[in-house]
């Protein structure tokens, strides 16, 4: 699944990615999926949700977050440098084009070469 959700008034990238966690995990319990895997190229976002490092800006969705999780059999947050999350990234600068879009099995030709680049620099 590949999806882009444009988050207005967001301008901080650590409350921008904790809002799409949330957005991630909501539409997620809400197809009833029993596990979810999260990429994400916020180490802040990571050590907040672990409990390593406390944000107050981020802390309400985070434990949103929280609650969400516990519905799911599994759930994996992984940081993700940016250059093993291409697209990810082309996700995020395509939000502006497609606002509120999510393609199940068959993702955008445009991101063929980025799901390519992404799986061989995690390969190496």
């Amino acid at each position: 699944m590949a999806a882009t959700n444009y988050l207005p008034a967001r301008a901080n990238p650590t409350i921008a990615e904790a809002g799409a966690l949330q957005w991630v995990l909501q539409m997620a319990h809400n197809l009833e999926s029993d596990s979810v895997i999260f990429e994400t190229d916020s180490k802040g976002v990571v050590d907040a949700y672990m409990g390593r490092r406390f944000n107050s800006h981020v802390e309400p969705v985070l434990s949103d977050c929280r609650q969400l999780v516990s519905t799911f059999e599994a759930f994996d947050l992984k940081f993700t440098r940016r250059g093993g999350n291409s697209v990810a990234h082309t996700l995020a600068s395509k939000a502006y084009e497609f606002p509120n879009a999510v393609w199940w099995e068959n993702v955008p030709s445009w991101l063929d070469y980025m799901l390519l680049a992404d799986v061989f620099s995690i390969s190496i």
